[in-house]
């Protein structure tokens, strides 16, 4: 059975350091980075802290994005 591993958290929180543990532990293991996906947008741009409503949906689609891969 596939799983997905979603590691959210703050800049420096240990995301990466977890996602490296991760794939140093399992024989298959792809790890995308929800940043790059949302650098994909190229007009109307907002980054994830941006407190407003487009900002948000865009976080949402760039995770939903990253875990279908």
């Amino acid at each position: 059975m596939n799983q997905v591993i979603v590691l959210s958290g703050p800049p420096g929180a240990g995301k990466t350091a977890v996602a490296d543990a991760l794939i140093e532990r399992f024989d298959r293991m792809l790890l995308v980075e929800v940043d790059d996906l949302r650098h994909w947008v190229k007009a109307g741009f907002r980054q994830p802290w941006a407190d407003d409503r487009q900002a948000r949906e865009q976080l949402e689609l760039a995770v939903r994005n990253a875990c279908a891969i």
